[in-house]
């Protein structure tokens, strides 16, 4: 018998509406502070900085390009669809760049959704990763790390996750070389 994670999937939305239910009946549901309608686009103008390269847009850059970009190329390439993925990513980037300065993407949306869409690839990305025995602690300390949430020299968890996983590699398959000295 073989174990698919899909097995296992819980039906968010469901999930999400039994939660909700069980809020409300408990009285623990307040909407008062909650108001609705329409939100007006505000310009805020991005600021770089190294501190905001390295701890945020780099962490960012290579979890977008290895856990959204290649497994979705790879998914359309295996359906044998033939499409123009270079097109579509610099037109979801280009979109993002003009939209994003402008609140497009509010902050409390984005993490509701992010949350929910995230929890197949978090599951699926955790069984692939753990699963080798020679990358498992690596891999698993890369997402501790990552998870913790911890700032150190003010740079984020992002890029301490993988620095952290990195080293445990590192020490995991080092081996010293052995010395070729002369014979006696």
């Amino acid at each position: 018998m073989r174990l698919d994670l899909r097995d296992f999937s819980v039906p968010v939305p469901g999930v999400l509406a039994v939660g909700v239910v069980i809020a409300a009946a408990g009285g623990q549901l307040h909407l008062s502070g909650v108001q609705w309608g329409l939100t007006t686009p505000v310009f805020t103008a991005p600021v770089f900085t190294w501190r905001a390269m390295v701890s945020l847009a780099l962490p960012l850059f290579v979890v977008t390009m290895a856990s959204q970009n290649l497994p979705g190329v790879a998914t359309i390439r295996a359906a044998g669809y033939d499409t123009p993925l270079s097109k579509i990513i610099t037109l979801t980037g280009l979109a993002t760049l003009v939209l994003a300065p402008f609140g497009a993407f509010p902050r409390e949306l984005v993490v509701a959704i992010a949350g929910l869409a995230l929890l197949g690839s978090i599951g699926g990305g955790l069984a692939v990763a753990l699963k080798d025995d020679a990358h498992r602690e690596a891999a698993l300390i890369t997402f501790l790390v990552t998870l913790s949430g911890v700032t150190l020299a003010g740079i984020g968890s992002a890029f301490w996750g993988v620095v952290a996983g990195a080293a445990a590699l590192f020490v995991q398959q080092w081996r010293p070389r052995e010395r070729a000295g002369p014979a006696p």
